[in-house]
């Protein structure tokens, strides 16, 4: 029975770590990666070789801990460095629904917009 809620108590505390879903280039590892927050911080031309997805499940990730799988995928992906940004998103639009119930009651309605910020990291290749 214990071994039950130790898998239970691991699989929700898994759960909700992070995980980034890459699609692009696999080129051959590197072994530094550098990290931007802006696009103009790049100072030398570079190609984008693939695109950083978050788990859908993962809402409010630690930035840093998101920041440490990025680096570690970019060197197995063969980056030069990685660019992580962030853009705020409204999850839901705001709306009302009027409804009338099985005695003619009427009723309204409101879903409200949930804002939150979604991250986006894009992998880089310097050009030589």
């Amino acid at each position: 029975m214990n071994k039950i809620y130790f898998l239970l108590l691991a699989v929700s505390f898994t759960s909700c770590v992070p995980a980034i879903r890459y699609v692009g280039e696999s080129l051959p590892p590197t072994k530094k990666v550098d990290v931007y927050v802006a696009r103009e911080s790049i100072k030398q031309p570079f190609e984008f070789i693939g695109k950083g997805y978050l788990n859908n499940l993962v809402v409010h990730a630690n930035p840093e801990t998101i920041q440490k799988k990025a680096i570690l995928m970019a060197r197995q992906k063969g980056a030069d460095a990685v660019l992580i940004t962030d853009q705020y998103v409204l999850r839901s639009a705001a709306f009302g629904t009027n409804s009338i119930d099985s005695i003619g009651k009427a009723g309204l309605s409101f879903s409200r917009a949930d804002p939150t910020t979604e991250m986006n990291i894009f992998f880089i290749k310097y050009n030589k």
